[in-house]
């Protein structure tokens, strides 16, 4: 009954791993969400004189995640889900 339990366990936590990191963005779906997120930051937030993204897009469990700073002080981390 442990063996079981622990193969079963291994089989969903490597179902897991597995797909997390199946979704790869296009260039273009990278550059639309980036230029998404700095009009909401922009058009949300006073006094935003910049806004620099990290160079790589992370996509943890399929969804696309952009993270940088606003005016070189503020760090930021933003999920986009659908563009």
């Amino acid at each position: 009954m442990k063996r079981l339990l622990f193969y079963l366990s291994f089989i969903v936590l490597m179902s897991c791993s597995v797909n997390s990191n199946s979704e790869n963005y296009s260039e273009e779906t990278i550059e639309k969400a980036k230029a998404s997120v700095e009009s909401y930051i922009i058009n949300n937030y006073q006094n935003v004189e910049s806004v620099e993204f990290k160079e790589s897009p992370s996509a943890p469990m399929g969804r696309l995640v952009l993270e940088g700073t606003v005016n070189k002080k503020a760090a930021f981390t933003i999920g986009v889900n659908d563009l």
